[in-house]
């Protein structure tokens, strides 16, 4: 099983035409449906200002969120698009795929910067509730995580303070799950500080370890009675990092509930296993010998149906060889035994596919399998696209500004990304990003064939 799906598993590209797709050999299994057609018209649209860009929020581009859920329980799938500038929306389908706006009806307009959307039924009354975690500036005052409780009615009721959910730190994603086998629904929350200029890229320390850090990620355990109480130090949440992907998922097969966090830049990915007491502790390097170094998003699942749930993490490797030699590639051997003996974990500049042994190892095979490249990579998703017994991966891909790019980075007369550019004008560097071109590398979807 190990080495058919090592030599079998292959990209497609998504088409959004049929001939693009015959020209690929394939049937197309997804068509595209206009706004006209589905009734969705929502645009994360992002429009730097001089209090409100890249320099003074690093994650500006990175994108905000989508639920789906059934708001009133009649068998059809509704969607909750997050918005960064612009107000989050709730589209209810109406059915045939027909979906309307109910936004301000309903109550679920935001004016803050969302970046992750959970969907819960956070008070066990049959109703999907929706839980959205807020980033942005810290500046700006406005970062607290709202919960909006299903009134049962078309509409809701937004209460994150009064289940003191209301956490006001960079949050970047959600997972709500029981970890203490108690009977409700605890949740952890990763975090993405943004306290560094791009021109130093996060100066390089030792890791920190021991709760202090902004960058800790955050357990809050729920007491009943709408009361949740934060309990990530006596739990051993104890570690730092620049959390972008978040996994809950049983990966030592134990019955309890573990945490897979992905981190960017140096610091490295997490994965807490659940004592099955209260506690967690990290044992990544236990279980995996090596992981991505600016891992971004994750997933899992088991893609070769043998019982135990392997793991995806994406990276931004490019594919094309050009684009490999354009932008910033992977550390010097020096550089790399310089984070080994400051304590980091091994890390490469790629996807990973960790296959589960079912002895607390796994093995890493995402260049066996052909996944390691897709260049700028966001999200993946591990499911049955084509209804043939195996998982397929799709991963999406793509950046608004390419500021990865060395000549953007180390030859534009006025990149935020040089030193001494403190030297330039902020209108000057502003102007400087938005001429640098974008990254629109087409999405990815690699699927398992059966024989």
């Amino acid at each position: 099983m190990f080495v058919k799906i090592c030599s079998i598993l292959i990209f497609l590209l998504f088409a959004s035409s049929s001939e693009g797709s015959s020209r690929l050999g394939i049937d197309e299994l997804f068509r595209k449906l206009s706004c006209k057609e589905s009734g969705i018209r929502f645009k994360n649209a992002l429009r730097p200002t001089e209090t409100e860009n890249m320099i003074s929020f690093i994650n500006f581009y990175t994108g905000a969120g989508v639920g789906v859920l059934d708001i009133n329980n009649d068998g059809l799938q509704d969607i909750y698009f997050a918005g960064n500038q612009v107000t989050s929306r709730l589209y209810i389908n109406m059915g045939n795929l027909r979906f309307e706006d109910i936004t301000y009806a309903a109550g679920v307009e935001t004016d803050k910067w969302i970046t992750g959307v959970s969907i819960i039924d956070i008070n066990q009354d049959g109703f999907d509730d929706i839980y959205l975690s807020v980033s942005g500036k810290i500046e700006s005052g406005n970062l607290g995580n709202l919960l909006f409780i299903n009134n049962r009615d078309n509409t809701f009721s937004e209460k994150a303070r009064e289940f003191q959910l209301d956490i006001a730190e960079q949050i970047t994603h959600a997972s709500f799950f029981d970890f203490d086998h108690d009977g409700d629904l605890d949740v952890f929350l990763i975090t993405n500080p943004t306290d560094f200029k791009l021109n130093s890229n996060a100066p390089l320390q030792k890791p920190c370890k021991n709760g202090t850090s902004k960058g800790t990620d955050i357990l809050l355990r729920n007491e009943g009675n709408r009361k949740f109480t934060n309990v990530s130090f006596k739990s051993g949440i104890t570690i730092e990092g620049y959390s972008l992907g978040l996994n809950t998922s049983d990966f030592n097969n134990d019955g309890w509930t573990d945490i897979y966090v992905s981190n960017d830049y140096i610091s490295n990915d997490i994965l807490y296993i659940n004592n099955g007491d209260g506690t967690f502790t990290d044992r990544l390097g236990q279980f995996f010998n090596y992981t991505s170094f600016a891992s971004m998003g994750n997933d899992a699942g088991d893609i070769n149906n043998d019982g135990l749930i392997d793991l995806v993490t994406l990276d931004m490797l490019p594919e094309s060889s050009i684009r490999q030699k354009l932008i910033v590639g992977s550390r010097t051997l020096n550089s790399y035994k310089f984070t080994i003996n400051l304590g980091y974990f091994p890390q490469f500049s790629r996807n990973m596919l960790q296959l589960n042994n079912g002895n607390n190892s796994f093995s890493e095979i995402g260049r066996l399998a052909g996944i390691s490249e897709s260049d700028w990579t966001w999200a993946p998703l591990i499911a049955d696209f084509d209804n043939d017994g195996y998982k397929d991966l799709f991963v999406t891909t793509g950046f608004r500004k390419d500021m990865g790019n060395m000549d953007f980075i180390y030859k534009t007369v006025n990149s935020p990304f040089k030193k001494g550019c403190e030297s330039i004008p902020l209108s000057e560097q502003l102007d400087a990003i938005q001429k640098c071109d974008g990254v629109p590398v087409i999405n990815y979807i690699f699927t398992l064939l059966s024989d």
